[in-house]
């Protein structure tokens, strides 16, 4: 839900990693460890308004996260379904999920 996180940073902010210095750990084959890559995956999640981590985290697991807002449009909370990838591919998390989490 780190990327859900994004979606409430202040509009001027680029990103939550704003040093140049950064390291990520590479916990899975498909873990984002390209700072460049990860600054465009933070556009793209403030753009959709959700995330989709697809086994990043955790080999096997998909997860898909959207904020919860107040009645000011304030981040407040943040949902999140996770999925094991065998039984739920990109395309069925984007299309049945995301709907519901917006």
């Amino acid at each position: 839900m780190a990327f859900t996180r994004l979606i409430s940073a202040h509009p001027g902010t680029d990103s939550v990693y704003p040093g140049t210095d950064t390291t990520f750990e590479k916990l899975t084959t498909n873990a984002i460890t390209n700072p460049k890559r990860f600054r465009s995956i933070e556009r793209k999640v403030r753009t959709d308004g959700l995330s989709l981590v697809d086994q990043g985290l955790e080999e096997g697991v998909r997860s898909i996260a959207s904020p919860i807002r107040n009645s000011r449009g304030e981040v407040i909370a943040a949902m999140k379904v996770s999925w094991h990838a065998s039984r739920v591919d990109v395309d069925r998390m984007l299309e049945g999920f995301k709907p519901r989490l917006l």
